[in-house]
């Protein structure tokens, strides 16, 4: 098995951390992998801000409606951005950025979960992206993709990697066409 496919593999969306810190050695390694991502046109648009303090970490657990309430657990959060006034693709450059992010703790034994921040809303039906400009100081061009939360999992069991079903039916040579069969039914 390749190396990036084991990775894709390991990684699972862990939301329960215990208390313990992120070394420095783990947040550079991380940082050197997301700071290697392609961008479109090599505009290197995308900025990370790393957020430690447990009040920030709150803070952002609750800037969308529901489902990013496991920031607040995790020891480390990356909030992965892009500056919209140099890049042509600049929530697509954070995806790609956001993605190394995660094979990167996975490789790490870390655990990490992804919490979507763009064209989401706050409990009150505000943006929630603009929410996370505020809580950070953020300057009015970047764009917030998400907030990954990065820890020591609770469960050390669930970074055991996960043999996963590869679905050829979703793949098509050359051109769509309509199948009334799955391929292994053929």
């Amino acid at each position: 098995m390749t190396s990036i496919k084991f990775l894709a593999q390991k990684r699972r969306s862990i939301r329960k951390y215990t208390s313990e810190k992120i070394s420095s050695e783990d947040i550079t390694e991380i940082m050197e992998t997301a700071l290697i991502a392609p961008t479109a046109k090599n505009t290197r648009s995308v900025r990370f801000v790393l957020v430690d303090d447990p009040e920030t970490l709150e803070a952002l657990s609750v800037a969308k409606k529901g489902h990013g309430k496991f920031v607040k657990e995790a020891p480390l959060a990356i909030v992965v951005c892009s500056d919209k006034s140099v890049a042509s693709r600049p929530y697509i450059d954070a995806a790609i950025a956001a993605s190394y992010i995660q094979l990167a703790v996975a490789e790490l034994e870390l655990g990490s979960c992804w919490s979507h921040i763009h064209e989401t809303e706050t409990a009150d039906g505000g943006d929630a992206e603009e929410k996370v400009k505020e809580i950070l100081s953020l300057p009015e061009s970047y764009g917030v993709l998400c907030i990954i939360a990065i820890g020591v999992p609770q469960d050390p069991a669930l970074l055991a990697t996960k043999e996963r079903e590869i679905e050829w039916e979703r793949v098509y040579v050359g051109k769509y066409e309509e199948r009334t069969a799955t391929v292994d039914e053929e």
